[in-house]
């Protein structure tokens, strides 16, 4: 799916009341290594989009993508702009961060239930 399909399918989810889709293309291309944490909370993910949002006017909103990884899950977090592509910086850059969870808490695991991504407005 090309990156403006999957800005379409958010933008009619959203219209919807939906904020999760199913599945989200490895289109976030990190150049800094994953950071492990053994629990990633709920409480950590909106704190890192209220602390460490960019000074950039582009950002709108933010998403936290999963895949399975050996070691738990990888996680992409990162700062949307207001047609749901992801924010580079001016190198190329995503503004976000790459993460390996060994677990999720109970309430971050709920958000996901079966799904891949979340969407943050």
């Amino acid at each position: 799916m090309s990156p403006a399909a999957i800005a379409a399918t958010i933008a009619v989810l959203t219209a919807a009341g939906v904020v999760v889709i199913v599945a989200w293309p490895r289109i976030v291309e990190f150049v800094r290594a994953p950071v492990f944490v053994e629990t990633l909370t709920f409480a950590d993910v909106i704190r890192y989009f209220a602390n460490e949002r960019p000074n950039d006017p582009r950002v709108s909103s933010g998403a936290l993508m999963r895949s399975h990884h050996r070691r738990g899950q990888l996680l992409d977090q990162v700062f949307l702009d207001e047609r749901d592509q992801v924010c580079v910086d001016a190198s190329g850059a995503p503004y976000g961060r790459r993460l390996i969870a060994a677990r999720l808490d109970a309430e971050l695991a709920a958000k996901f239930a079966d799904l891949d991504v979340i969407v943050f407005r």
